[in-house]
């Protein structure tokens, strides 16, 4: 990424602790990434003057499938005390149509580009990655494996680790020269040996989490307020339960001596909430929701983060799981 890294400021490499790091060998600028399903193709957000591209190591892109996908019909959308039910249905434009006309609009934005992309079957996931294999319009794949499988009566990838070793393996056979991040749904019974079965399967990253399975109801005339009924819950009120789960895959990775770095998505909208996650485990973070409301709040946590690593006169990189676990006999730590 010579291309992003030779245009720092002198201001930015003389004499500060710095926030750079790698994911699977990308380099980015901060720890920050914006999270798929958050951010649209990019050119959205990148024409708001109050966005600072230059605050994020890397934009994911909305997940993209083989075909056009129209979504869900409405009403898809609700908030709620704590954050936001979305049951959008991965509209999207399709694989080929990102490629020929969304990829070209952002190449040149000072930041990485991950292109997400979803499926419904292996032959859907192993279409996309062959059709995308060959572009150079971006540095890395996010896997979305939070989808039903249709060979397997609807069982969501996530939900069954051999599955999820499977997709891994496929995108990895297919694409040589760029990381394949596979990106985890919470709902799933054991996410640990999912996120363990992608690690062995070749993964260069693991993003945790998707979104929580929710509903909210209309008391008036007793039905879900969603047309699918059910969503999925991102904001504030999943990061305790977030968190929780990525440190649970961190030590478990510990444990192995497993060195594929984790990516931490969830209900993060201050630097206290990103620092929390990077202590935990997470070489990265990832901000969705809270863009929705402001989309400042990216230049904000990378000042808070720069910050907290000048108090403690440290990079970045060296509180990625520094977190000091309770370890008497009563303490629960995986």
């Amino acid at each position: 990424m010579k291309r992003i890294r030779n245009e720092l400021s002198l201001e930015e490499k003389r004499g500060k602790t710095s926030l750079e790091c790698s994911i699977a060998g990308m380099w980015m600028r901060t720890p920050i990434i914006t999270a798929s399903g958050t951010f649209g193709y990019g050119d959205e957000y990148t024409r708001l003057r109050k966005f600072d591209i230059e605050s994020i190591g890397a934009m994911v892109l909305k997940s993209v499938t083989r075909l056009p996908r129209r979504g869900n019909p409405p009403p898809r959308f609700i908030e709620t005390a704590g954050g936001v039910i979305n049951s959008i249905g991965l509209q999207n434009v399709g694989i080929e149509a990102l490629i020929s006309n969304e990829l070209p609009k952002i190449r040149e934005f000072k930041t990485n580009i991950i292109v997400s992309v979803a499926g419904n079957s292996i032959d859907e996931y192993e279409e996309v990655a062959e059709i995308i294999k060959d572009s150079d319009d971006y540095e890395a794949i996010e896997v979305n494996i939070s989808c039903p499988n249709v060979e397997k009566e609807g069982m969501l990838f996530s939900f069954d680790p051999n599955a999820a070793a499977l997709v891994t393996r496929t995108f990895k056979r297919h694409i040589k020269n760029k990381p394949i991040i596979m990106k985890l749904s919470p709902n799933a019974p054991d996410i640990v040996a999912t996120a363990l079965a992608c690690s062995r399967a070749g993964a260069d990253g693991i993003s945790m989490v998707n979104t929580f399975s929710a509903m909210a109801i209309d008391i008036k005339n007793r039905r879900p307020i969603l047309k699918r009924n059910f969503g999925g819950l991102s904001g504030p009120a999943i990061k305790p339960i977030a968190l929780g789960l990525l440190c649970k895959v961190a030590l478990a990775f510990r444990m192995r001596r497993i060195k594929t770095p984790i990516i931490g998505i969830g209900g993060i909208s201050t630097a206290e909430d990103a620092i929390e996650y990077i202590l935990a485990g997470a070489s990265a973070i990832g901000v969705g929701t809270a863009l929705f409301y402001n989309p400042a709040v990216i230049r904000k946590i990378a000042i808070g983060l720069g910050e907290y690593c000048q108090r403690y006169e440290q990079n970045i990189s060296d509180i990625v799981g520094a977190l000091k676990l309770n370890l008497d006999r009563d303490s629960e730590f995986c």
